[in-house]
């Protein structure tokens, strides 16, 4: 059995005015094209935790991050060079510091504040992340409670 070879990520919840910060997917994506999610991507070789988030964050949206807290956890595979790669993917809180959003990769069709109520769960999410956003609606119908 050949060893795995394993990556890591980590997605950025940006909230503003009970609103999420969410992207859309272009079109020319090969896996998840037209679906919805939040900022974030892998990690590159040196880079620190916070780096990483803060470079993923401004390459997707041009804006500035603070990376806080993690609230959720989780993996999935992508296909690499033919091979089937798990990457860990670790969703922290961020608070918005500055910037201006910004579409700044070609693989970005739209960037929305999407309320955090039910709704949210109706978008054509990527479906690796859609138990984190349902935990997210969770959290925010329990502290609106």
């Amino acid at each position: 059995m050949p060893d795995e070879f394993i990556q890591f990520a980590q997605k950025a919840l940006i909230i503003k005015d009970n609103k999420l910060l969410m992207i859309k997917k272009s079109s020319k994506d090969l896996i998840n094209s037209n679906k919805w999610e939040v900022p974030g991507g892998r990690k590159q070789t040196g880079e620190s935790l916070d780096e990483h988030i803060i470079r993923e964050v401004k390459e997707e949206t041009s804006l500035i991050v603070n990376p806080k807290e993690i609230f959720d956890m989780y993996q999935f595979c992508v296909p690499i060079n033919n091979e089937n790669v798990t990457v860990v993917c670790v969703a922290r809180f961020c608070d918005l510091l500055d910037g201006k959003i910004k579409i700044t990769e070609d693989e970005i069709d739209d960037i929305i504040w999407a309320n955090i109520d039910s709704d949210l769960l109706n978008y054509d999410l990527i479906p690796d992340i859609r138990n984190t956003i349902e935990k997210l609606v969770n959290k925010y119908k329990k502290h609106c409670n």
